[in-house]
């Protein structure tokens, strides 16, 4: 093998489109002697590998996944072409922007990995950018429940310099090709075919937008404001992956508008944190004199995640139409088991039950009070009356109890995020069902209902969103750039 080609992401910036272009192409790549792997979780796994030991990352559940999942050494034996025949091997992962340069090369080296001509491609997106839209991934796959908070001392690991610092330490900087996510966007260029450019590999430019444009439309998009704002919300009485129905079901339906963004005064002071650095990174690896990324500011109709009664509203209404699609087919199926109605349903229509759920969930609340106005006037009116009781009865010269009115933590109406919790709680157990509903069918295949756990619009593939990728945290679109 006379070439390795290293593509280090960065995330959300359409590694995941990339990789699923890549992968549908490999018998193509391969007919030139270019050795894609079979999957990318062994890019995955040696990224994973390389990241230092005493890193909070081995922490996180996709990490401990992507270990359980694949050992080092189906990783390295995965990566390493078959034959002396291919020249070129790739590897991409996102994963690799987390992990250390020398232990990287330590693994590669250790197995005859690296080659003389090996190449780092890093794809850079702009840092408020890139945080929004993986705060929004967050949301949606990891279930995150803090709030997108910028802080200079924490963002570290933003500075592009600083990351490829180690990188061109280790390889050298003229193995380090860096690729800019924003001018792709603003320029609608193909993003697979700028990374193999930088890998110096030859490609059928049509081939690759047809592939891009195939991948897209299954693509793992940001979720609108007012979707997000549920989300965000829900994420804290929910676990993960207990609404990925709904949310899927809800974006097939076009609920919530809107995107979110951080404020201007917050984005401008990133630009301008960063703006030294990132001339830095335009310097020495593109030769250029001026700023790496451009200044523009996007609207934004969403700068803070509040819950609309009319998004949470029309989600009640999609769990409601969920709940009576599985009335139909638990009924189905227990009719032809000869048994009697479902039991199942007897405790998800029951408010009793729900509220249950919801308190052992930690939905969060109030203890309602009547205004303070009104208390007051009622202690004030038996005020007398009671400091008589207290003098007669207990031969004390005080009153019966003391005069503190507390303020009320809940008013009269239900608080939205509250309504919204509870919805989710609600939800998520449909999603049990759903889950129920497909056990059910596994085991009496005679039932004339199939795909029971496919509601209308999923069922459809023309409405259909892939599912989230474990790993996918890109934002890319094909050649439709305007992400979130």
């Amino acid at each position: 093998m006379n070439a390795l080609h290293i593509h280090i992401g960065m995330p959300k910036t359409g590694t995941s489109l990339i990789q699923a272009v890549l992968a549908g192409m490999r018998k193509t790549f391969a007919t030139n002697k270019i050795w894609i792997p079979p999957t990318f979780i062994g890019a995955h796994r040696l990224a994973v590998e390389a990241t230092p030991r005493d890193s909070k990352l081995h922490e996180r559940s996709d990490f401990v996944h992507i270990k359980a999942v694949m050992s080092l050494e189906q990783a390295l034996a995965e990566s390493q072409p078959p034959s002396p025949d291919f020249h070129t091997a790739v590897m991409s992962s996102e994963y690799f922007s987390l992990s250390s340069p020398r232990l990287l090369r330590e693994i590669l080296c250790s197995h005859d990995l690296v080659t003389p001509d090996t190449t780092i491609v890093a794809v850079l997106r702009r840092q408020d950018r890139i945080m929004v839209s993986g705060f929004n991934q967050s949301v949606k796959a990891i279930n995150r429940t803090q709030p997108l908070v910028w802080n200079s001392h924490a963002q570290g690991r933003l500075d592009w310099y600083a990351l490829l610092a180690p990188w061109a330490e280790e390889f050298g900087r003229a193995a380090v090709k860096v690729q800019v996510f924003d001018r792709m966007a603003a320029g609608r260029e193909s993003l697979t075919s700028r990374v193999l450019d930088a890998c110096g590999i030859t490609y059928d430019l049509g081939q690759i937008v047809a592939a891009e444009d195939i991948h897209s439309k299954s693509e793992n998009r940001s979720l609108p404001a007012e979707l997000l704002a549920f989300k965000f919300v829900a994420n804290a009485v929910t676990k993960m992956r207990e609404l990925n129905w709904l949310i899927k079901e809800a974006i097939d339906r076009g609920i919530g508008n809107g995107t979110y963004k951080l404020d201007a005064e917050t984005t401008r002071r990133i630009i301008e944190y960063y703006r030294a650095s990132n001339r830095r990174v335009a310097t020495e690896y593109l030769g250029e004199s001026g700023d790496l990324f451009d200044d523009r500011i996007d609207p934004a109709t969403h700068t803070t995640l509040d819950v609309q009664m009319e998004t949470l509203s029309r989600i009640l209404a999609i769990c409601g139409t969920e709940v009576e699609r599985l009335r139909t087919v638990f009924a189905r199926a227990e009719k032809l088991a000869a048994a009697s109605a479902p039991a199942e349903f007897d405790r998800i229509v029951q408010l009793e039950w729900l509220l249950r759920r919801a308190m052992a969930a930690g939905v969060a609340g109030g203890r309602y009070r009547l205004p303070k106005a009104l208390a007051q006037e009622i202690v004030e009116y038996y005020k007398s009356s009671n400091l008589a009781v207290a003098r007669r009865f207990l031969k004390e010269d005080a009153l019966l109890s003391d005069d503190v009115i507390e303020d009320a933590q809940a008013s009269a109406g239900l608080d939205v995020n509250v309504m919204a919790q509870l919805v989710a709680v609600l939800a998520a157990e449909i999603g049990e069902l759903r889950r129920r509903a497909g056990q059910r069918t596994a085991t009496q295949r005679s039932s004339p209902v199939s795909d029971i756990t496919e509601s209308p619009a999923t069922a459809d593939p023309t409405h259909r969103l892939a599912e989230d990728r474990l790993f996918g945290k890109s934002g890319a679109a094909g050649c439709d750039h305007e992400r979130q």
